[in-house]
């Protein structure tokens, strides 16, 4: 449900007004930035909550609170201040500021709640409150969609309506997970307990190995808009309904690996190597049926897809040159997510090391090679592809050398 709402904004703008759209690209590319490169506030808070006893849980969730209000602050004014710069690298200046203000102000100002709403689910899913979070992400997406629809089209208020759907949904869920932590019995009767120094140390070490990994991630994403934005806008709203088909199937799979994440963390802690196992493989296999699942999917229903997000024919012939390699690589995709949730339920073991280094070296020697030497969106996209296989061969290596040490 996560990625419907970024997939429906695109299609709700995009079915407006091609240059709407490509604005609409510099402002979530800014904001998916610099909300991926905090992503560590996601993985980092869950396995330290899913590997915590019962009286630090109030103390890790406290932890994971206080940081993701400062990474909240600190990213919304960075973001404000530095914007127009921001605009220019990604646009090459071939988008008017004043438009992508329309929707990128508003976002700023409701981004500290979504940084926040989106570490306390996270902390949801460590308590194994899984289904709660879903419940939650189900009813902020529906809300998002409405609101957005609501706005951009009976109100007619422009691209603007898009963010203030977005916004009031997250500040909605935010009242709705913070009242539902508070209501836990193992985090409201350890909230008041001091974290120990080892926590502090311990998640500020997991969390700077996976901000490096969502900085790699991120820097990708970055420049592979901004080498499409440096040919014009048509270039740039074609990558952008690639870039949300590519995302959404990324964000699905992520499911299983945040299975993989938690229960991972939970079988290290009990030093199980054979259940740790068991649990590798039945998440690639699930991870393996969804790639296969989503590459069925994109070939078949290609130009019903497409014709979502746009009925510009400039915008569709550069969607057809591309799809069906994107289509195809869903399955080493779905893959290399899950491995990645697997290394995450390792980061006791080193896992989160090794995620930091391997997407470091995909995103320096992989894709900005491969996405330098090509042209347009082929060489991006061809880049991006290649990446991901790279992480899949990687982390599959790294994972069969921890799960040994496993006691």
């Amino acid at each position: 449900m996560e990625p419907l709402a970024s997939v429906v904004d695109t299609a709700l703008v995009g079915r407006l007004d091609t240059t709407m759209l490509a604005a609409l690209a510099v402002g979530t590319t800014l904001l998916s930035s610099f909300t991926w490169v905090f992503n560590f506030l996601i993985h980092a808070s869950t396995q330290s909550i899913a590997a915590a006893q019962a009286s630090e849980v109030g103390g890790r969730v406290r932890i994971g609170l206080m940081v993701a209000l400062a990474v909240g602050l600190l990213s919304t004014a960075l973001l404000y201040f530095f914007r127009f710069p921001l605009y220019q690298l990604i646009s090459s200046g071939n988008i008017s500021p004043e438009l992508i203000d329309q929707y990128f102000l508003p976002r700023i100002i409701g981004h500290p709640f979504a940084i926040i709403f989106m570490t306390g689910l996270s902390m949801l899913r460590g308590l194994s409150r899984v289904n709660t979070a879903l419940y939650l992400v189900i009813i902020t997406t529906g809300l998002n969609i409405l609101l957005s629809w609501y706005f951009l089209y009976p109100l007619g208020i422009g691209l603007a309506g898009a963010a203030y759907g977005t916004v009031l949904a997250n500040v909605i869920g935010l009242i709705f997970v913070l009242a539902i932590l508070w209501r836990e019995p193992k985090v409201r009767s350890s909230l008041h307990v001091l974290p120990p120094k080892e926590d502090w140390f311990q998640f500020g070490k997991n969390s700077l190995d996976l901000f490096g990994r969502s900085l790699a991630i991120t820097g990708s994403l970055f420049f592979a808009s901004r080498l499409a934005a440096s040919v014009n806008e048509t270039n740039l709203a074609a990558h952008q309904i690639l870039l949300q088909v590519w995302l959404f199937a990324s964000f699905f799979i992520d499911g299983v690996a945040i299975t993989a994440n938690v229960k991972g963390a939970e079988l290290v802690k009990s030093g199980n190597q054979q259940g740790f196992r068991l649990m590798q493989k039945n998440v690639a296999i699930l991870g393996l049926i969804l790639g296969t699942i989503f590459c069925l999917t994109y070939f078949i229903f290609s130009t019903q897809i497409q014709k979502i997000f746009s009925h510009d024919r400039d915008v569709l012939v550069l969607l057809d040159l591309i799809w069906p390699w994107v289509a195809l690589t869903q399955i080493t995709n779905a893959l290399a997510f899950v491995y990645d949730g697997v290394l995450f339920g390792l980061g006791a073991i080193g896992g989160f090391k090794w995620v930091r280094r391997w997407m470091l070296a995909a995103a320096l020697l992989v894709f900005l090679p491969i996405s330098l030497s090509g042209n347009g969106l082929d060489g991006v996209w061809y880049g991006l592809m290649a990446m991901n296989l790279f992480r899949l061969i990687t982390c599959y290596w790294t994972y069969s050398r921890l799960v040994k040490i496993i006691r």
